[in-house]
């Protein structure tokens, strides 16, 4: 009785053999790949005869890309705000280990990252939408086999709150002038008391 199924790895060259086949029809088909790439689901049917004793096939695999979609809303309202941008880096709170910046898509408006590869990321505002505090928070970001088609976040801002306090308003100067006038008051009563103690 001939071969019914036949498990191999490949070696270290990529290849695998299988020699001394009996004629006759096979099928092959990749059912495991390193990681960080896409199994190869192609069923090829291989024929041995005496017209191709020999047959060459080729797995091609794909490496492992998702594309990342971030949708800027408001922390309150949680309406769609456009105009933030944001970068992938490979270490949190380390912007040297920067990846690369967000591209805005011209229908959804949403920021996109395409074409991320396999790998551990972290996600990081780098500009707020006019009128809006930017968000410090970093999301971590994995792509790998499980990962769905399309990876997406929702990243909340805060609007600038107009009613706080201006260093360069009137009420400020207020509070400024009057700490000056405390303190001249305070240093016209101690030298009043060191000249009567004179």
């Amino acid at each position: 009785m001939g071969v019914t199924k036949s498990v191999k790895l490949t070696d270290a060259n990529g290849y695998i053999i299988w020699p001394d086949l009996a004629f006759g029809t096979y099928t092959l088909q990749e059912t495991a790949t390193i990681p960080g790439y896409e199994l190869d689901p192609t069923v090829h049917t291989v024929v041995i005869n005496t017209a191709t004793p020999h047959k060459y096939i080729v797995a091609y695999n794909d490496q492992i890309k998702r594309p990342i979609e971030v949708i800027k809303v408001d922390r309150d309202t949680q309406v769609f705000i456009p105009g933030a941008k944001f970068a992938l880096y490979l270490i949190k709170d380390d912007l040297s280990s920067f990846v690369m910046e967000s591209v805005t898509d011209p229908v959804t408006g949403n920021e996109m990252f395409h074409d991320v590869v396999y790998g551990e990321y972290w996600l990081k505002e780098t500009k707020a939408p006019p009128g809006y505090r930017m968000n410090e928070t970093w999301q971590h970001v994995v792509i790998d086999e499980n990962s769905l088609p399309l990876i997406s976040f929702t990243v909340e801002d805060s609007p600038i709150d107009e009613n706080l306090p201006d260093t360069g308003t009137l009420g400020a100067l207020g509070y400024l002038l009057g700490g000056i006038t405390l303190l001249a008051a305070g240093f016209w009563f101690s030298k009043r008391w060191a000249k009567k103690e004179l």
